[in-house]
């Protein structure tokens, strides 16, 4: 396992912030509507609109849908029908009526869930998919409780060696560990964990710095197992990890890889 901080000269290009804010919903009317009418023009926006799209597509579904009111739906859903920039573009995947519903949701949980979606997208930028049909596997960790709580980012990347893999962690932050850390103090740290399922024991995948990302070899046993729906669970335990092997602190993120593009 390896971590070190962020390379400094990984910044993103400001454009395709403009498109990641863009397709998360996040920008101000007036940068919306300007760039709405660039979209339409530039095929090159269109391709890239289309490809942010792929990449959050994972984080639309990891949040538990919440229905809008029925008259707001109703606005919703005549503003939407006025809007046919995005229908003109070929091939770009619409997913603009499931990205309304989750800034919906995102607003009834409070603005933080909002600032934690788009920092998630913003990590994912320095990963940008290899071709049209490419598919990679993401995982959006969530808290259990709290809303505000920091988000983490898992994708799956080659490992060393012949057919390994690894995980590659990126996180929001230090997630809230409530009253459980008040009962027993000292030094703490988080644990990563794969939830293989079908009855089997909960894996540790190593220890993860919130400060900074963070790279975990699977297990050999595990590689087979890595695929769509694998759950991943972080735990925090007394410095050093748990020492029975097993989950002994409280959970505090959970979410499941979920393959996207292609």
């Amino acid at each position: 396992m390896t971590a070190g901080p962020t390379d400094p000269r990984e910044v993103p290009d400001p454009r395709d912030v403009d498109i990641a804010e863009y397709v998360l919903g996040t920008l101000d009317e007036p940068a919306r509507t300007a760039l709405r009418a660039e979209i339409a023009r530039d095929p090159a926006l269109r391709a890239a609109v289309a490809d942010w799209e792929r990449r959050l597509a994972p984080m639309a579904l990891a949040l538990d849908p919440v229905a809008p009111p029925a008259r707001l739906k109703a606005r919703i859903d005549a503003s939407l029908a006025g809007d046919t920039s995005r229908s003109e573009a070929a091939q770009v995947i619409d997913l603009r009526r499931g990205l309304t519903l989750w800034r919906w949701t995102a607003g009834a949980a409070g603005l933080a869930a909002v600032a934690a979606a788009a920092m998630a997208a913003f990590l994912l930028i320095r990963q940008p998919l290899p071709d049209p049909d490419a598919t990679r596997l993401v995982a959006v960790l969530r808290p259990l409780e709290a809303a505000e709580a920091p988000t983490w980012v898992v994708s799956a990347e080659p490992g060393e060696g012949f057919g390994r893999k690894r995980l590659l962690v990126r996180t929001l932050g230090v997630p809230a560990a409530g009253t459980a850390t008040e009962a027993a103090p000292g030094p703490r740290d988080f644990e990563l964990w794969a939830l293989p399922g079908e009855g089997a024991a909960p894996v540790s995948l190593g220890l993860i710095d919130p400060a900074h990302e963070t790279r975990v070899d699977l297990p050999a046993t595990l590689g087979p197992r890595l695929g769509d729906g694998l759950g991943l669970a972080v735990s925090i335990e007394p410095a050093g990890g748990s020492p029975s092997g097993a989950p002994t602190g409280p959970v505090v993120l959970i979410g499941a890889l979920t393959r996207t593009g292609g």
